[in-house]
């Protein structure tokens, strides 16, 4: 009985050996293990780490965001309205010396246009004008522009008074001033020829022109033409 006994104690014992010593074991199989893949995801979390790309932070381009442009960090709202600038104001002004019966140019004109904000511009295109022909001494032009009438007075001088073309042979030089003299007595002479010393003229004595001759320059003789030709005078165009 003492054997059975003594015989279950020691397998027991055995048992207990072999099994504690196993599971101790097993533990530090587990806990090396463990150790193990914490040591492996250490090493990739810092492979991961490495390996990670740089992000950029994201840029907000929404509408109420404002543009690096301007430098405004207020969000912008409501935007403001464009003020409108309107046409306030036309002057026209007509330059030069007119006649009756011309008829104007749009260069004669100078118009003026003026706006709301102060600006103005001259001679703008798309302005009208009516009437353009001058028929007297005074005249009213009506000008237009951009739905504004203004008027002008422009004023003609008559074409009669204003030539300045002299009359035939009303010269500075007295010898052809023929409208100043008439001296009819010139052509009494029983002389064949008539002179004017002056112009180099030869005239009969019955020429119209005679009389006009102004008296220092009055001549008469009774040379030949070939002579006086010779002397550098030359015969008139009316009498010869």
């Amino acid at each position: 009985m003492m054997r059975k006994i003594l015989l279950i104690f020691i397998v027991m014992v055995a048992l207990l050996t072999t099994f504690g010593c196993g599971g101790s074991e097993q533990k530090s199989t587990v806990n090396s293990n463990a150790t193990s893949v914490n040591t492996q995801n250490s090493s990739d979390a810092v492979v991961a780490e490495r390996a990670m790309p740089v992000i950029s932070p994201t840029i907000d381009t929404s509408e109420n965001q404002s543009s690096p442009i301007n430098g405004n960090t207020n969000k912008t709202s409501e935007k403001e309205p464009i003020k409108d600038i309107q046409l306030i104001a036309v002057t026209a002004k007509v330059n030069g010396t007119h006649y009756i019966g011309d008829t104007l140019s749009g260069e004669d004109f100078i118009i003026t246009a003026t706006f709301s904000d102060g600006s103005t511009v001259t001679n703008p295109e798309g302005w009208g004008a009516d009437p353009l022909y001058l028929s007297g001494e005074t005249n009213n032009i009506n000008v237009i522009y951009g739905g504004i009438a203004t008027t002008v007075t422009v004023n003609a001088i008559p074409k009669s008074t204003t030539t300045n073309n002299p009359p035939k042979y009303n010269r500075v030089d007295e010898t052809y001033n023929f409208d100043k003299y008439n001296n009819v007595d010139q052509q009494n002479t029983t002389d064949s020829y008539v002179l004017n010393i002056k112009s180099k003229k030869i005239h009969r004595p019955s020429c119209k022109d005679v009389p006009k001759i102004k008296p220092e320059n009055y001549s008469t003789t009774n040379k030949s033409l070939e002579e006086l030709e010779l002397e550098g005078y030359t015969t008139c165009g009316h009498c010869f």
